[in-house]
């Protein structure tokens, strides 16, 4: 009995993942109100040359049926679950110009 509500359990936190799932539209809001909000972020030194849309072009997103990871020049930046976004430890240095 207990492996049977273990199970049904698991099924549900897999169903709820797969439905919360953020999709690419959901990143390119929350860039672009993470650009309206703060002025001197690492992600505005990156968004610097151009708009919001430029870097969203500019990444890569791969499904992988419970979460969304959005890579930036081979490097995961974002991952997407439970209908938020994860940072990773993505560093971006100052352009000396």
């Amino acid at each position: 009995m207990k492996s049977l509500i273990i199970l049904i359990l698991v099924a549900v936190l897999v169903g709820g993942s797969y439905l919360s799932k953020p999709s690419e539209k959901d990143f390119r809001e929350m860039i672009k109100k993470k650009m309206e909000g703060q002025k001197d972020d690492m992600l505005t030194m990156i968004l610097s040359k151009g708009s919001s849309d430029r870097f969203c072009d500019s990444c890569t997103y791969k499904d992988r049926f419970l979460w969304l990871t959005v890579e930036h020049e081979g490097k995961t930046i974002y991952t997407g679950a439970f209908n938020s976004w994860f940072a990773s430890d993505f560093k971006i240095e100052k352009n000396p110009n």
